[in-house]
């Protein structure tokens, strides 16, 4: 009659695994920073399959601008009239949507939805 595995051993063998197969990913990721030139703070929010990135900077003013990054250049993105401007999305076809505020307007519940083109 055979004699059946211990369940301690599958345990081990299934967390060698499970190990092994996150190292590996773990090995395959890479980091790029993503800083848009002479902000103070740049915020990654969107990224499509094409692999080009919005997000918002805020420059050396306090002022929040949105951005596009593609093919490595970095495009600044502001929407007419608007005091901020933060891109939040992009699809497959390179739309973007974000929000922005008007002057003199703060807080989320003055926050403007826009598709930029």
């Amino acid at each position: 009659m055979p004699k059946s595995t211990p369940p301690t051993i599958i345990a081990a063998c299934l967390c060698a695994l499970a190990v092994a197969a996150s190292h590996a990913d773990a090995q395959s990721l890479v980091s790029t920073p993503i800083d848009f030139p002479g902000a103070v703070l740049t915020t990654a929010r969107g990224i499509n399959a094409q692999g080009d990135i919005v997000g918002w900077y805020t420059d050396t003013a306090g002022g929040t601008h949105g951005y596009l990054l593609s093919g490595g250049q970095f495009r600044s993105i502001d929407f007419p009239g608007a005091q901020s401007t933060q891109a939040w999305g992009i699809g497959p076809s390179g739309d973007i949507v974000g929000t922005y505020l008007r002057p003199g307007e703060s807080g989320l519940e003055s926050q403007h939805v826009v598709e930029i083109q």
